[in-house]
């Protein structure tokens, strides 16, 4: 008897090349978010300790703009990231046991946050 071959229905999973996509974005969402976070954190102006003040060290007291422009645009890379993946994850259609819709949607949640905060604040302004 020859064996038969079984064509899943449309709408469930992809495989070939689209398999690994989902969560190849989640890392670099990833990634971009934390790249920007680190950035944002160095482009803070920083309060001046005793020791700062003892030695007259200097102490960098305003937002530096261009490192906040660099996570800004980062933050904001990791949000389209995000949503781009979950709108490909949407059309691929979703496999059973696939953890990486629910990454990408938290990540993309993140990364709103964050965009809107580098967006709307008052030092990026």
């Amino acid at each position: 008897m020859p064996t038969r071959q079984v064509i899943p229905p449309p709408g469930h999973g992809t495989p070939g090349p689209w398999r690994g996509l989902g969560p190849l974005l989640s890392v670099v969402c990833l990634i971009l978010l934390v790249v920007g976070g680190f950035v944002l954190a160095a482009a803070q102006p920083r309060v001046p300790n005793l020791m700062d003040k003892r030695w007259e060290g200097r102490v960098q007291t305003t937002w530096n703009l261009d490192q906040a422009a660099i996570a800004r645009n980062c933050i904001t890379l990791a949000l389209v990231v995000a949503v781009a993946g979950l709108v490909i994850h949407r059309a691929l259609g979703a496999r059973r046991g696939d953890n990486s819709t629910r990454a990408l949607a938290a990540l993309g949640a993140i990364a709103t946050v964050g965009a809107l905060y580098c967006w709307f604040s008052i030092p990026f302004a």
